[in-house]
């Protein structure tokens, strides 16, 4: 202000200087000398009111099984997936627990591949094709997922299906395809 050509200038450095609360001494600047008043508000007013600040958060991560499975009960937004993998083995495959922290894992992170692939195979297991299929969906063209897909067409009987993805999956480098292909075809379905 005193380094500007206002033209009430001194005035009103007067008044900001004075013994008035600051509101006040706003509110008679702007109403005494109201064409000085739009250029502070338009020019010096912006700079003033200026904020700026930073966030910093850290993310914790979980390691103890114990912890993470209470997590999954009470806040499972909190967790990764690497966490949810890490208690999910320590639960038997097919049991009501594994298949929980698939499906809680799959909907935490709903576009996850590996996370979709796991809820498949855990919908499988438990013989909820329609939830399989809609997961497998959301997967890659991993031999895993590929591998996974034949495994529901089988589950389907629809085995013409079940072949091409199983040579797909056996050609992609998984051995498990190729044992499960010779086992249909000893079936001959």
């Amino acid at each position: 202000m005193e380094q500007s050509d206002l033209e009430h200038r001194t005035e009103m450095i007067a008044l900001i200087d004075g013994n008035l609360e600051p509101d006040a001494k706003e509110l008679k600047i702007k109403q005494t000398y109201p064409a000085e008043y739009r250029f502070l508000l338009q020019n010096c007013y912006p700079a003033l009111r200026h904020t700026d600040y930073r966030i910093v958060y850290t993310i914790r991560s979980y390691s103890d099984v114990e912890d993470i499975r209470r997590i999954i009960r009470e806040r499972p937004q909190k967790l990764n997936l690497n966490e949810f993998y890490l208690v999910a083995q320590e639960y038997e495959p097919g049991t009501d627990e594994f298949t929980e922290v698939f499906e809680t894992a799959v909907r935490m992170f709903p576009d996850d591949t590996i996370a979709n692939l796991n809820a498949a195979n855990a919908a499988m297991r438990r013989g909820d094709l329609t939830a399989a299929k809609r997961y497998l969906a959301k997967t890659d063209n991993s031999p895993e997922a590929v591998y996974a897909r034949g495994a529901l067409a089988i589950r389907q009987k629809d085995y013409n299906s079940a072949r091409r993805y199983l040579n797909e999956a056996k050609s992609l480098g998984s051995e498990q395809a190729g044992i499960t292909l010779e086992q249909l075809e000893k079936g001959k379905h």
